[in-house]
């Protein structure tokens, strides 16, 4: 037997018979990768004739049972459910179509779109963006969804337009769009540190007080994704578990797309500026969920 098919046997007896041995489930799960749990999921039906993810459905419950349905998925088509999601039934939920659209990266578009085609047959940006209106979020994920971050700016002539974009009535939000969309990573961080010490003021805060409602939240998040990467996803996961009760469905996500990349140290680290990641996951989450959570991210 692969490694692969060993572990799908223990998924098997982990669920058969009378109880469910949710450990062992959850131990599966977090130590392997995506790509490795989908190697999982396709020897579970080889060996089986079975549905892991329909297994899962019968055997848990709760959003312990959406936390591991999801992280056994196709990372990309997982990604697609969830934008259908957001987009489905009775009024899109924009916060979290924000979210996850400013969370990809250029090589995720085309996979995550493949797989819309696919699930659901239609085009993924038209399916996404139709209802939206010309807000300017809409604007800046229409422009996102192109997957275009090649072009080196000038940074200090980056910094001056922005400044100009943002300076007396009214914000030129097309100047933002261009730049957050187009620029590389390493631009746009250069264009941000020549904004601080030229301006004496955070890009960041400029954003924030430029933008209202889901357009702050938008503008803000393609910020801080394009400065550095795992402050976008610590920003949004502190977001699922702060306040009065969790974001569950964003919580589930941000874990499923993001935790086999900054495991362990790496989040706890990038996450402190919130607070304690553990304390916050164990404060708003409990029993299986919470020690899934917590597995999947290497915090156990």
């Amino acid at each position: 037997m692969t490694q692969f098919q060993m572990e799908a046997q223990a998924l098997r007896t982990a669920m058969k018979g009378t109880g469910t041995d949710e450990q062992m489930i959850i131990q599966v799960a977090s130590c392997r990768n995506f790509l490795q749990r989908e190697q999982i999921s396709n020897s579970f039906v080889a060996l089986f004739g079975l549905e892991l993810d329909q297994q899962f459905q019968k055997e848990l419950s709760g959003n312990f049972q959406l936390l591991i349905q999801h992280v056994f998925k196709n990372r990309h088509a997982a990604w697609a459910e969830m934008l259908k999601n957001a987009v489905s039934g009775a009024g899109t939920d924009n916060k979290k179509l924000i979210q996850l659209v400013l969370l990809m990266s250029d090589k995720d578009i085309p996979e995550i779109s493949k797989q819309y085609s696919n699930l659901f047959q239609q085009n993924m940006a038209q399916a996404i963006t139709s209802d939206l209106g010309k807000n300017d979020w809409n604007k800046l994920i229409k422009a996102w969804l192109v997957g275009k971050h090649q072009t080196t700016y000038d940074a200090q002539k980056g910094a001056d337009e922005l400044y100009k974009a943002a300076k007396g009535l009214g914000t030129d939000e097309d100047v933002f769009i261009k730049i957050l969309s187009t620029a590389t990573h390493e631009s746009y961080r250069e264009i941000n540190q020549a904004y601080t010490a030229k301006y004496k003021k955070y890009l960041r805060d400029v954003i924030k007080s430029e933008f209202s409602l889901n357009s702050k939240l938008a503008f803000c998040l393609a910020h801080d994704y394009m400065n550095n990467p795992i402050d976008a996803i610590c920003s949004t996961l502190h977001k699922s578990i702060d306040g009065m009760g969790s974001d569950d469905a964003m919580l589930i996500a941000v874990t499923t797309l993001f935790a086999d990349y900054y495991r362990g140290q790496p989040i706890k680290d990038a996450y402190s500026q919130f607070g304690d990641i553990v304390k916050e996951i164990k404060g708003d989450t409990s029993g299986y969920y919470e020690k899934a959570l917590l597995a999947m991210w290497g915090l156990v």
